[in-house]
């Protein structure tokens, strides 16, 4: 019996209006509010980023000469950076525990990671610090840019001589007076919870002999989610910052493996406690 897949195809009723009324549905759903919002936004950050680069590009021109630790032009990107959030009326942020970062003073700051927002946010502590972030995110006009004038440290994941580099330039800010502040999951989460915490940071605070400050942070996610472009700007976003007390370095012997899970628990301990309360 001859077979003719394609007279098969053609013989089966096609209803293209419920296919059709399928794909409108599943296209309609991604249309809210803030779909139409985030279509807005970009541009706005774009355009917006253009301008702040330029004057970010003078201050760095003008500051070289006298300001190796780039104090100016990182306080002057925390603004950049978090004036786009004084923006959004629905969004709260709340951030506690600033005295616990000393100015002046180098740390190793570690934070939970749930969204690219957690970058943006976090320059609203208003603290110096040196981001520890991809290398190929320095080569993003304006914003990349500006990483570069600020000196933050780049890092190729899975190439040892990056990896080298990265520390022996987390060892020299250290020894310049500028904290540094890294991302120990390494990757922002999927669903909101905290995944499983990579040595380095530590490593770098024990052989440097400079405190932990675990920071927690919560409801990033819910403004933006990984692998998303859309902002949440027509929700009501409660995004907080707690910043925690530090870990001495002297307290733990060289023994990074405790040094990391005691942040690890603090952190952790403190998300419990923002979501437990509502």
């Amino acid at each position: 019996m001859d077979f003719n897949v394609v007279d098969l195809y053609l013989k089966q009723p096609i209803d293209f209006k419920i296919i059709n009324l399928k794909r409108k549905k599943i296209y309609m759903s991604k249309k809210s509010p803030s779909f139409y919002l985030s279509l807005l936004f970009w541009p706005f950050f774009t355009i917006t980023g253009i301008f702040w680069w330029t004057i970010a590009f003078a201050i760095w021109i003008l500051t070289m000469p006298f300001d190796k630790k780039r104090v100016i032009l990182h306080l002057f990107t925390c603004f950049w950076a978090f004036h786009y959030f004084r923006l959004l009326p629905l969004w709260k942020i709340t951030i506690t525990g600033r005295e616990h970062i000393k100015n002046g003073k180098p740390y190793i700051l570690v934070a939970n990671h749930q969204s690219m927002m957690d970058i943006f946010i976090s320059f609203g502590m208003f603290k110096h610090f040196k981001w520890v972030a991809k290398r190929s995110l320095f080569a993003i006009p304006f914003i990349g840019w500006n990483m570069y004038m600020n000196n933050h440290v780049g890092l190729i994941r899975g190439m040892g001589k990056s990896v080298k580099k990265m520390y022996a330039d987390c060892n020299l800010h250290l020894t310049q007076g500028s904290s540094i502040f890294i991302f120990p999951e390494g990757t922002r989460s999927k669903d909101g919870e905290m995944g499983k915490f990579k040595k380095g940071a530590f490593k770098i605070a024990l052989n440097n002999g400079v405190p932990i400050i675990p920071i927690t942070i919560d409801g990033t996610r819910d403004a933006m989610e990984k692998d998303s472009w859309v902002v949440n700007i027509a929700k009501r976003i409660h995004v907080t910052i707690d910043i925690l007390p530090k870990i001495e370095a002297s307290e733990y012997d060289n023994d990074d493996q405790k040094m990391m899970i005691a942040a690890e628990t603090a952190i952790r301990d403190k998300l419990s406690e923002i979501r437990n309360r509502g």
